[in-house]
Formats: structure tokens, C-alpha cells, sequence
């Protein structure tokens, strides 16, 4: 089986080739004899002074031959404002190697700073660094406070994010700061330069600086291992990747979902909530993507994340695309979709509203259930002919299912949904979640890459 698994994955090695997109990345700078951009928004850098290209490189980054040594003087990279560098969405990453061990107070890695803005600055003359922000609400707010050795004279890998007055920072592939926050205001969108090592005044950085690289998204731990493990920036977000969120800072991405509370008489008091580093689903209430996807335009859609079951055993998963994501009815379900559902030891996927669901198999192993305290990864696949949902328990390789349909129902509206059931006491919770476009793959395809996929979810959750 592993054998015909593997032969399967080489062929849609060959069908899922990836789209150019680098998944936000607006600047990124290898310092391999140049300070050229190497995203695709052409923010090349200026040399000021007389920086050193070195041999000296991180050891995970394998490919690198060269970084950049800064001499504490007059040396820095300045990279003039542009559109794609304003950063008005109130979302920016930074990913950064750095050796430093010295130089002036206060010394600046990276910045971009005027009345607004965010830098990576020393913390006077010590050794750790600090994550500075500006905004209309307030200036000099260090969120996380002090990120300890940044300035020890060893390579370290940095990466902070911040959302709309949340910052997460990452220190070797480490989360050392969790969902810290400042004062967002109208946020620290600026038309200043971005400075690499040090900015026009005195405050200079002295050292190495490797693989700089920024992004108008946060990023996610998944990301931030990919960089730390030596992966290159541009693929640090796959190419196919429509809409990925890990609930993880506890603040509602709006750029990338909409929530729809019904109003039946039997939904109780529905609610969607990130908190818990989760996304929080009670009594019936819709998470929904922000756009529409219609997967036979766009190929094939991959959606794939963690559901769990909490509060009672007679909770539901319901997850829907071809969706209007309208509730209907006294108990709020969904006008029109496909439905891909569990509930109570029974896994299918059915008809919604002008949807047509046919030829519907379902396969459960011997202990499937979906009881209170049950975590799922979940597999869909929709082509739009050929549907697929997998899911796998966690903690129980014998509670798992697998359904296979078809539908070539074409629906004007194309939002993707995820709710549970309706009225008190049931809540059921998402994690992980990435949705992402599969081009015509068939149905065999897509089981195998279903069971491939949470078999690579498996293993990732025991290394970690």
C-alpha cells in the first residue's frame, strides 16, 4: 500500500505544479552580491557606505554564500518607499539572520520608521533586542518586551509579525513572544525608507545580516519553521495557498473571513470567537471565507485543518463550499452548498438547498465517533465534479472515515463554510485551517492525496 501510495504521489507530483506567487512578499534580500530584490515588487536596495559581502552564512542556509557585514560606521541599505512597502492593512513579517555582538546604542537591524512605523533595534548597549513600534496611538511601544541575546555575536534567526495591535516574535524557530499587543490606532503605515542594518542617523548596526525578508501578511509557525530549517522566502507560503490561519493570535483575520450569526429559534445564542489561540464556533455560528471560490474555475480546492468536538456528544461538523452561507430555518443550516458532514459515528457528504449530490461512498473504521473530546484532522477535495472527505482522530488510528461523491452542480455563489450544530451547550472549535487550489486532479487523486496529507499532518504533530 505504501508502495502504490507513493507511486500516486509522484504522479501528482506532475499534476500540482505550482503558480507564481510569493504569498505577500514584498522585499527579500539574499546578499548574494547584490542588494537587489529578489520578490517580484523590484524594491531594490541602495548601498550606503561600504558594506562587506562575507563568506560567514547561518548553517541551515545551506545555498548561501555570501551575507552582508555591516561596520558599525556609515554602512546601511536603503530601500526607497514604494506602494507595496505601505503596509496600510495593518499586517507586516519580518525574517531576518543576524550576528551581532556590539556597536552603537540603540543600534538598528532593520527599520522603517517615521511618525509610524516598526524596527528591530539593540537595547542600549546590552544584548538583547527589542521589536519598537509607532502608531497614532501611542510611540516607542516595545511589545513582547526584551527578545533576550539578539546581540550575542551568534547567528540567530528573528522573526516578528505584526496584526492590528498583536505582535508574535520568533527566536530560532522558538515563539518567545505570544500574541503580545500595542496600541494599533490608524496603524504604522509610513512613507519612510526601509533601512537595513542602521538608519541615516547614529544609531548604526555592527555584523552580519543574511536573508532579509518582508511580507504584507503574518505569517504563522509553519512559516517561521520552514525559514529557520534553512527554506527559502520565497516559498515560505505555498504557491497554492488561497486562504491559510492558525487562530493563533487570538484576533479575527477579517481580510480573511466574515462570521454570519442566523437567527433561528432553535440556534440558542450562536457565537464565533478566536480565542484560545482557536477558532471558537457555538450553536451554529458561520465562519466564512472573506471571497468565493469556485472549484471547477479555479481546478480543484484543498481544504484542510483540525476540528474539534467539545460540550456534548451530539455535536456536528459542517463544512460547506459552493456555498451562499445563508442560514435558513428555525435551526439555522445552510441554504445552498455541498456539505461535507459528521455527526454521532456517521461521515457522508450531502446536498444542501439546488445542490445535486450523487454516488456517495462512505468508508468508517471500526471505532469512528465524533464524541465530546474528539480531534480531527479533516481532508476535503473539491474539483467540482468529484468530492472527497478524510478525517483522522489524533489520538486513535481506528477512528477515522473517508467519503467519496460527485456533484456537478454549478452555484452562483461560492463561499466556503464551516459551522456545527445548532442550540445550547455545543461547541465545536478549528485549528490549522489552509485552503488551497488543486488543478484537475482526479478522483483517485484526490483520496490518495487526502491520506496523504493527514498521514504528513501526523507525522509533523509527533516530530513537534
Amino acid at each position: 500500500m505504501t508502495r502504490i501510495l507513493l507511486s500516486l504521489l509522484g504522479i501528482l507530483s506532475v499534476v500540482l505544479l505550482p503558480v507564481a506567487s510569493y504569498g505577500g512578499l514584498v522585499a527579500y534580500y539574499d546578499f548574494e552580491g547584490d542588494v537587489l530584490d529578489n520578490s517580484t515588487e523590484g524594491n531594490n536596495g541602495a548601498i550606503n557606505g561600504d558594506p562587506d559581502y562575507q563568506t560567514e552564512t547561518p548553517t541551515p542556509l545551506s545555498s548561501s554564500t555570501n551575507s552582508l557585514y555591516f561596520d558599525g560606521t556609515d554602512d546601511r541599505v536603503e530601500v526607497l518607499h514604494d506602494a507595496s512597502l505601505g503596509f496600510t492593512g495593518g499586517k507586516v513579517t519580518v525574517s531576518m539572520w543576524m550576528k551581532s555582538n556590539g556597536g552603537a546604542n540603540y543600534a538598528r537591524a532593520i527599520s522603517k520608521i517615521s511618525t509610524a512605523g516598526f524596527e528591530v533595534q539593540r537595547k542600549n548597549n546590552l544584548t538583547p533586542g527589542q521589536i519598537r513600534v509607532d502608531t497614532s496611538a501611542g510611540t516607542n511601544q516595545i511589545p513582547g518586551g526584551d527578545q533576550a541575546n539578539l546581540w550575542d555575536g551568534t547567528w540567530h534567526h528573528l522573526v516578528f509579525t505584526l496584526h492590528k495591535g498583536t505582535v508574535n516574535v520568533w527566536r530560532d524557530g522558538t515563539q518567545v513572544t505570544t500574541n503580545a499587543s500595542y496600541n494599533h490606532g490608524t496603524g504604522f503605515s509610513n512613507t519612510a525608507s526601509l533601512f537595513v542594518g542602521g538608519t541615516s542617523g547614529s544609531n548604526v548596526f555592527t555584523g552580519h545580516l543574511d536573508d532579509v525578508a518582508v511580507w504584507d501578511e503574518a505569517l504563522q509557525q509553519s512559516h517561521v519553521t520552514h525559514l529557520y530549517n534553512g527554506g527559502s522566502p520565497l516559498t515560505a507560503i505555498d504557491p497554492l495557498t488561497l486562504v491559510e490561519d492558525d487562530f493563533n493570535d487570538n484576533r479575527l483575520d477579517t481580510d480573511k473571513w466574515s462570521t454570519v450569526i442566523g437567527t433561528g429559534s432553535s440556534m440558542g445564542s450562536p457565537t464565533v470567537t478566536e480565542r484560545n489561540q482557536r477558532l471558537e464556533m457555538e450553536e451554529r455560528g458561520y465562519l466564512v471565507t472573506k471571497n468565493q471560490y469556485d472549484p471547477a474555475a479555479l481546478g480543484g480546492l484543498h481544504i484542510e485543518g483540525v476540528w474539534g468536538f467539545t460540550g456534548r456528544d451530539d455535536d456536528m461538523m459542517q463544512i460547506l463550499t459552493r456555498s451562499d452561507a445563508v442560514p435558513a430555518g428555525n435551526y439555522g443550516e445552510t441554504q445552498n452548498g455541498v456539505e461535507f458532514y459528521a455527526f454521532q459515528g456517521n461521515a457522508t457528504i450531502r446536498s444542501k438547498g439546488g445542490v445535486s449530490v450523487t454516488n456517495v461512498v462512505s468508508q468508517e473504521g471500526s471505532s469512528f465517533s465524533t464524541a465530546a473530546g474528539t480531534v480531527f484532522d479533516f481532508v476535503i477535495t473539491d474539483d467540482g465534479t468529484n468530492l472527497t472527505l478524510s478525517m483522522q482522530e489524533q489520538s486513535d488510528s481506528d477512528n477515522w472515515a473517508t467519503v467519496t461523491a460527485e456533484s456537478t452542480s454549478d452555484m452562483t455563489t461560492d463561499f466556503i463554510v464551516f459551522h456545527n450544530r445548532e442550540a445550547a451547550g455545543r461547541m465545536s472549535y478549528l485549528g490549522e485551517v489552509r485552503i488551497s487550489v488543486i488543478p484537475e486532479p482526479s478522483t483517485l487523486a484526490l483520496t490518495v492525496l487526502g491520506l496523504v496529507t493527514l498521514a504528513r499532518r501526523r507525522r509533523h504533530r509527533r516530530a513537534s
